[in-house]
């Protein structure tokens, strides 16, 4: 048994969400409002609740219709932080339109700490101090880590993401069949490449997925992590113990390469939270990708093909190795290059999403594969955003065939296949230094940069 959680009565719930953001650190798990029944009567409530990354307790801030706010009998209650810091939150309080009570420097047991009584604006009295943390630190939750097991996990997994998506509102909405369809991926060892942390109660709290490219010269061992860590557990042990598994499980995969480990992993340039534990961890920001988007509620222009080539539309499981082929010529300088192998691709091809249709290929006269545009529609995502997008996901042209206008002839052509299937936005990634000028392409042609990804990275 323990506290689950506190719920204060306020005035103003914007008010309330920036005091306790600002002064101690609290970030927002979830907000609701409709109406509920209290003493036969209908009341419209709005409530925030709020966690502390790394804490296990709630705090919930109610505005409720005629509720009695202020302290109505509570003396106080305490949050527990680091003696450094209580100093500098007590300027914030009042900055922040709370009052101070006491503020001071207190002895118990021969230990002597720093503490202060403040009030929120609406009169909450709350202890600063760090004491309490002494005792905490028995309760703390012990974190298990273990092995996919399955299909039953997936669920789990999508409702980590989900918890963390509700704090960090970046989107990133991950589907049943998209983390099946990745979790199957031949590339993946699932005994070793997957990694799930759960709680003293069993609670999935932490993922990790390895994604370990295949060998060329040079580049032995190369992998991507991706994590997500539930937002009330960040900020203490979690990441590091992701990071070091990972950090172990490609240091195996170079002893057998016998080659130099390299972990890469991505932070959105907002998360300044996840940046600052990858640069603890030793990570160096690579490359800045940028996200660019564009609307399609507007004529899309055509762009003339060179004399002798032509657009149709991939023959998938017929074409699977031309198509490799071109990919892996195009990208082979790239500063992320991997090789892909006929059977990723083909795996590929299983997505539920994945529409013939929008795997467009550009020819010559004597039907050699001259340029790519594969263009995706997650249908799933676009139900959670309410909005119709559809994602450029890979365009490239052979180098045998560049600087023709291939590029931009087929890019129009999808554009137009997209919107035919009403869709509105159209979406497309691009390294910010690309040197073959694939930025300036896509800024020509109307796309404007919505948002940044940064790639980490760290030699092992």
């Amino acid at each position: 048994m323990g506290l689950l959680h506190l719920n204060l009565n306020v005035a103003d719930i914007v008010r309330s969400e920036h005091f306790y953001q600002q002064v101690f650190g609290y970030v927002r798990i979830v907000d609701t409002s409709g109406e509920i029944q209290r003493e036969g009567q209908n009341l419209f409530v709005k409530q925030i609740i709020l966690g502390i990354p790394g804490a296990d307790d709630l705090l919930a801030l109610s505005e409720l219709t005629g509720a009695t706010v202020g302290t109505g009998g509570m003396s106080h209650f305490g949050i527990v932080v680091e003696d450094a810091e209580v100093e500098a939150l007590t300027k914030k309080v009042v900055a922040c339109g709370g009052t101070i009570l006491e503020y001071g420097v207190r002895e118990e047991n021969g230990v002597a700490e720093p503490f202060a009584y403040v009030r929120d604006p609406d009169g909450y009295a709350i202890e600063v101090a760090s004491q309490s943390i002494v005792y905490a630190q028995d309760f703390r939750r012990k974190v298990v880590m273990r092995q996919y097991q399955g299909e039953s996990d997936l669920q789990l997994i999508i409702d980590l993401i989900d918890a963390c998506e509700k704090v960090d509102r970046l989107e990133s909405f991950v589907s049943f069949e998209q983390l099946r369809l990745s979790i199957t991926n031949p590339a993946i060892d699932r005994a070793r490449d997957l990694g799930l942390w759960e709680d003293a109660q069993g609670k999935l709290i932490g993922f990790g997925e390895l994604s370990i490219d295949e060998p060329i010269p040079d580049n032995l061992a190369n992998s991507t992590l991706w994590f997500f860590v539930h937002p009330l557990a960040r900020g203490g042990d979690l990441e590091s113990q992701i990071i070091a598994w990972a950090e172990q499980r490609i240091s195996e995969v170079a002893r057998e390469r016998q080659g130099q480990p390299k972990l890469l992993t991505w932070s959105r340039n907002s998360r300044l939270d996840r940046i600052a534990i990858l640069e603890h961890h030793g990570f160096v920001k690579g490359r800045q990708y940028w996200f660019l988007s564009q609307s399609l509620q507007r004529n899309i222009p055509t762009s003339q093909l060179p004399e002798g080539f032509s657009i149709r539309a991939v023959d998938g499981e017929r074409e699977a190795q031309a198509w490799v082929d071109l990919h892996n010529q195009a990208f082979c300088n790239a500063w992320l290059y991997h090789p892909l192998t006929v059977e990723s691709y083909k795996h590929r091809l299983q997505a539920p999403d994945y529409l013939p249709e929008l795997d467009l290929v550009a020819v010559d006269a004597d039907d050699k594969f001259a340029a790519i545009c594969y263009c995706a529609i997650d249908r799933s995502h676009n139900t959670f955003v309410g909005r119709q997008e559809g994602w450029v996901a890979l365009l490239f042209t052979s180098p045998d065939f560049q600087r023709r206008g291939l590029a931009r002839a087929i890019l129009h052509h999808a554009l137009a296949r997209l919107k035919t299937l009403n869709i509105e936005i159209a979406k497309i990634g691009v390294d910010s230094e690309n040197a073959y000028g694939a930025r300036q392409l896509y800024e020509s042609i109307g796309f404007e940069r919505v948002y940044t990804n940064i790639a980490y990275v760290k030699h092992l």
